[in-house]
């Protein structure tokens, strides 16, 4: 899984700064722990090796971008922006395998069919969840940290709270063995979802830019729970490096 994962994001990370590729209209369906986030005309951009990325627009720019990478026959990795309006769908859906027109894991659902052509569904069991297995936990180094972009290290969850101590409802705060730090100021159904001591697959995605001297807040930082399957993407700060 670990090179599988490490593979597939920097692959991922490639084509997110490749030059654009022709994008064509096409009938999408994104569905993320049952919620249809894009159900109709999306535009498709197809890439080597069956992967491909879709997205819609909302005026000038993106609203919801989903990206499936392919990374051997019948299974892909999935990412997506979250809706955040970023056009790079940077946040991990976990491994996908085939289902006809879709792709799919027990929380995912990412299909495209041709503009006009009838939607067809293989139902099948959902994925089986990634399990890391005993061996494999004990020999990673849970304090490693990721330190250039695109780099992907084995940690844990070693604590989980809300933004602001005492208010549950001022967002979702992670924290791994590894001492890095995760806050949102919306609350993340997945990391709710998540229990002290998950496996976790943790990569370097973004790093802030023209900080002051030993001010290096605003690195981002995408997560993996290999025992839900699901992610998500948080800053180490709530605030930008510079910021108050």
């Amino acid at each position: 899984m670990g090179v599988l994962f490490r593979a597939a994001c920097l692959a991922a990370f490639a084509l997110f700064f490749a030059e654009p590729a022709f994008a064509k209209a096409s009938d999408c369906l994104l569905e993320v722990d049952g919620q249809r986030y894009i159900d109709g005309p999306c535009q498709f951009v197809a890439h080597p090796r069956g992967s491909f990325e879709l997205f819609t627009l909302r005026g000038a720019g993106v609203d919801t971008a989903a990206q499936v990478e392919h990374i051997e026959p019948g299974k892909a990795m999935g990412f997506w922006n979250a809706r955040t309006g970023d056009a790079r769908p940077l946040v991990p859906l976990g491994v996908l395998t085939s289902s006809a027109a879709c792709w799919t894991n027990a929380h995912v659902r990412i299909c495209a069919w041709k503009w006009g052509e009838p939607r067809t569904f293989a139902e099948a069991p959902p994925a089986r969840i990634p399990q890391v297995p005993a061996e494999a936990q004990a020999a990673a180094d849970p304090s490693q940290v990721p330190t250039r972009v695109g780099m992907c290290v084995d940690t844990a969850i070693a604590g989980l709270g809300s933004r602001l101590e005492g208010a549950p409802d001022s967002g979702s705060s992670v924290s791994y063995a590894n001492n890095i730090y995760g806050v949102s100021y919306d609350i993340v159904a997945a990391i709710r979802n998540s229990r002290v001591g998950d496996p976790i697959k943790l990569c370097l995605v973004s790093l802030p830019e023209d900080c002051p001297k030993g001010d290096d807040r605003g690195k981002t930082y995408s997560a993996v729970n290999l025992r839900t399957g699901q992610g998500w993407a948080l800053p180490d700060s709530e605030h930008m490096c510079g910021g108050a």
